[in-house]
């Protein structure tokens, strides 16, 4: 079992770390895991790339539309058993919640 929660919102290119993530499980592993959804209509969600500010530094945030993530699950040979859009985490310096794509798949 993969556990993978907020660390892909700093992924660039989401199909690679899901293939690395992948073959690091057995067959018939499973995962859950997390990646902030891009969702038009849903405000500071609409774009690929976000920049935030932290306590000391700016930070690039990716989000990955679902239709993204589910083809880049697929190229790496991973099943999605449960999906869920829901809240993640809340960006304190704007006042919002981050809402997450909520991913729980198994390795072929």
């Amino acid at each position: 079992m993969a556990l993978a929660i907020g660390c892909l919102d700093f992924c660039d290119d989401l199909p690679r770390v899901l293939g690395h993530l992948g073959r690091a499980l057995k067959p018939g592993g499973r995962m859950l895991f997390t990646v902030l959804e891009r969702r038009q209509g849903l405000e500071a969600h609409e774009e690929a790339t976000r920049r935030v500010r932290t306590a000391d530094t700016d930070v690039t945030l990716h989000l990955w539309s679902a239709v993204e993530t589910a083809r880049a699950l697929d190229l790496a040979g991973l099943r999605t058993d449960f999906y869920l859009h829901a809240p993640g985490w809340e960006l304190l310096a704007e006042e919002r919640t981050m809402w997450f794509g909520w991913w729980y798949v198994t390795r072929d």
